[in-house]
């Protein structure tokens, strides 16, 4: 005991207090230790190469075995969902025939983009039980579907790229995959995403790094980075992610594909591993991902049931309206191009502008408006996420292995506050907000009584953000940029706070949120850039112009959010742009 104390004074201090004897019982234990960790660090490290290497070569398998078996499958894969469905539920087209031309496509698009963890071993099987069934009783008969590894499903681990998880076999499917079996889909993928899904970029000391399918020196976003990647090369027709920052939005925008962060508890997200359990002032719901909004609409049509709601109390027996789904009353929509926090590149500003430009042309309300007392808001949010100074992550991750997109959030959570407190003082000078967010990350435990005080913060500030939207703006429905970046290069978007003052608003007051993708980076958005100031000059401003540089024709989306528990009308605006500006 005497030896450990007195180690943080150096071993002469040792040798003071305990003699050339206590200096070398501290010398061996603290060697014992370290090569404990090591060996421990040493053994998950083989166990991340052997799970990769197993189901690597299980990829290949499937690979060669369906090359010859499937044949041409572009009459399947160039279908869209609803396509897809239809043939499927008319038997033009064979179930398991069907999910094999995915998991072909699937195994080719890993092999570019890293994005499959796992085929899931018994789908087949599954796929052969539907095809025997009256598909009238199946809503999604016979679609395959993809999940984000961190869904759990039986005799496969959802480890949220964490090393410790890999021998964690769950029994029994999330409620999620329990209730698309149930409707007749077959999930046949399990897709990657960063390491405790604490990052918008996608590397896991696991599974590896996912690339963008469109260009594989940019990510995909995250951390539904594999979903996205999946999706956007065609082999998924329907998968779902997680969103808690933009976790659906940001992928979906940078992947060209469209996604839905739903309110929480409208789809269950019973039996996730979650990236900060415990954490419930800022929650992650569960939400479909997929080429197109009529694929979305299929997927919420078909969860909303009594299965869902009877395995997840905590959903509201809420089916899906299509009185509001299909209504053509006109909308008095809110619209912003620019936070005032983080000014997006103008290619996102330009998206925005031909979305409100068309729902004008439709006959639609269009007004100006703005986000209440958004960097509080982004302080706050950030305090809320790591209300325990980072401390739960710190204990998951002390005997595993940290990645690196992971490193820059873990340092925040480990250096002694008197450091952070020094480094957050010397940074003022600098940037007042960067400071804010330095404080915000990390520090141990802390108390009740700051939970307290974020959480009554939160609820004050849920009660300002609604009567304004009610009251002063009077909309039904809003569209601003999903993320003030478009894809770009690997290592470019490590950092959280500066990137997620689009979504984070919308997740804090738990609106339905959708991406939908609209146009593509072009000549003049990157002349524009050479001129992009942020409303900070400091780092984070710089970063935005710098990363972006080489990001010609990648996609851009624009964000639809509505109040909470109307998804239906969130789709229904989703649609209408995608209509208005992607199929004419």
């Amino acid at each position: 005991m005497l030896a450990n104390t007195a180690i943080p004074y150096g071993w002469k201090t040792v040798g003071r207090y305990c003699g050339k004897r206590g200096s070398f019982v501290a010398v061996g234990v603290g060697a014992v230790i370290w090569i404990m960790r090591w060996r421990k660090k040493r053994a998950l490290r083989q166990k991340a190469i052997s799970k990769r290497e197993k189901e690597q070569a299980y990829i290949q398998r499937k690979l060669s075995e369906l090359q010859n078996e499937v044949g041409d499958s572009s009459d399947i894969m160039k279908l869209s969902g609803a396509e897809l469905l239809e043939k499927l539920k008319a038997k033009e087209l064979d179930a398991v025939r069907v999910l094999k031309a995915y998991i072909l496509s699937a195994c080719k698009a890993t092999q570019d983009t890293n994005c499959v963890t796992e085929i899931i071993k018994k789908c087949e099987k599954e796929a052969a039980a539907i095809s025997d069934k009256d598909p009238s009783e199946f809503p999604l008969y016979g679609m395959p579907i993809s999940l984000k590894e961190c869904m759990r499903t039986k005799g496969t681990p959802s480890t949220a790229g964490m090393v410790m998880y890999i021998d964690h076999i769950p029994e029994k499917d999330c409620v999620l995959a329990q209730v698309l079996k149930h409707c007749g889909a077959v999930p046949f993928a399990k897709t990657n995403s960063p390491q405790i899904m604490l990052s918008f970029e996608s590397s896991n000391p696991i599974y590896g790094e996912t690339s963008n399918h469109l260009n594989h020196d940019f990510a995909p976003g995250g951390s539904s980075a594999g979903e996205a990647a999946l999706i956007g090369s065609g082999a998924s027709v329907l998968g779902f992610g997680t969103d808690i920052a933009g976790s659906i939005r940001m992928p979906a925008h940078f992947s060209g594909i469209c996604g839905l962060k739903p309110t929480k508890h409208r789809i269950s997200a019973w039996g996730l591993t979650g990236s900060l359990p415990g954490q419930n002032t800022i929650s992650a719901t569960a939400g479909p991902m997929a080429r197109d909004v009529d694929t979305l609409v299929l997927a919420m049509r078909a969860l909303l049931c009594d299965k869902m709601f009877d395995l997840d109390k905590y959903c509201p027996r809420m089916k899906f309206n299509e009185e509001i789904y299909s209504s053509t009353k006109k909308l008095r929509i809110g619209f912003y191009e620019d936070d005032g926090y983080m000014k997006p590149v103008p290619a996102c500003q330009r998206a925005v502008r031909m979305a409100k430009d068309a729902l004008l042309k439709a006959g639609h309300t269009l007004v100006p408006y703005k986000i209440p007392d958004l960097e509080l808001m982004m302080e706050m949010a950030t305090r809320a996420f790591y209300i325990d100074g980072g401390r739960t992550n710190i204990e998951r991750l002390k005997n595993d292995i940290v990645d690196p997109v992971l490193v820059a959030s873990w340092r925040r959570w480990m250096v002694p506050d008197f450091i952070r407190n020094s480094y957050a003082f010397l940074m003022r000078f600098h940037s007042a907000r960067m400071a804010k967010d330095i404080l915000a990350y990390g520090g141990g435990s802390r108390t009740v009584y700051e939970l307290y005080k974020i959480n009554a913060w939160v609820d004050a500030y849920k009660a300002r953000f609604w009567a304004e939207w009610q009251e002063k703006y009077q909309i039904d429905a809003l569209i601003c940029p999903v993320y003030p970046l478009v894809a770009c290069p690997k290592g470019e978007i490590s950092s959280m706070t500066e990137l997620m003052s689009y979504c984070t608003p919308f997740t804090l007051t738990n609106c339905p949120a959708g991406a939908v993708t609209v146009t593509k980076v072009n000549g003049k958005d990157m002349v524009e850039l050479e001129n992009h100031q942020g409303h900070y000059n400091d780092a984070w401003d710089k970063h935005i112009k710098q990363a972006c540089k080489g990001s010609i024709n990648m996609p851009v989306a624009v964000q639809c959010v509505t109040p909470p528990w109307q998804e239906e009308l969130c789709l229904r605006l989703m649609k209408e742009i995608e209509t208005l500006l992607v199929t004419h």
